[in-house]
């Protein structure tokens, strides 16, 4: 707009006793996340480093690694062992059957639970919160 236009419309404004403001524009530039998608399960055996948040179609059978630097979601359940490695791992499932969970020398052995939980590192000990209404 030209000057001329700007103070017509502030003018405008003033006479209606109407506040109109939508701030400065600013081109930001968010960082996108890309959610990895692995659409299988994690076998017996393999051993695999996850380091970006990777959602898994699958399960992580018994006798399989799974080491984490970033958040993963585990549809089909853990079975099998969870190393997280860095203290913004986190894992998120509706299932735990005798898991194996381990972070920075804490470990959760034998880990049962069927309901949607969400298990990461904080304060020096490995948190769980349980139900409908985590914070992911």
């Amino acid at each position: 707009m030209e000057n001329d236009e700007i103070l017509h419309f502030f003018g405008v404004l003033v006479e209606c006793k109407s506040l109109l403001f939508g701030g400065f524009i600013e081109e930001k530039t968010e960082e996108k996340k890309e959610l990895r998608m692995i659409g299988a399960s994690i076998h017996a055996g393999e051993v695999i480093e996850i380091y970006e948040d990777t959602l898994i179609t699958g399960k992580i059978n018994p006798g399989a690694i799974v080491q984490v630097y970033a958040k993963l979601y585990v549809m089909q359940g853990v079975f099998g062992i969870i190393e997280g490695q860095s203290e913004e791992a986190c894992i998120s499932s509706q299932s735990f059957k005798n898991a194996t969970i381990r972070f920075f020398g804490k470990s959760i052995h034998h880990f049962t639970t069927f309901e949607m939980s969400l298990v990461y590192y904080k304060d020096n000990d490995i948190v769980v919160e349980k139900g409908d209404y985590i914070h992911v």
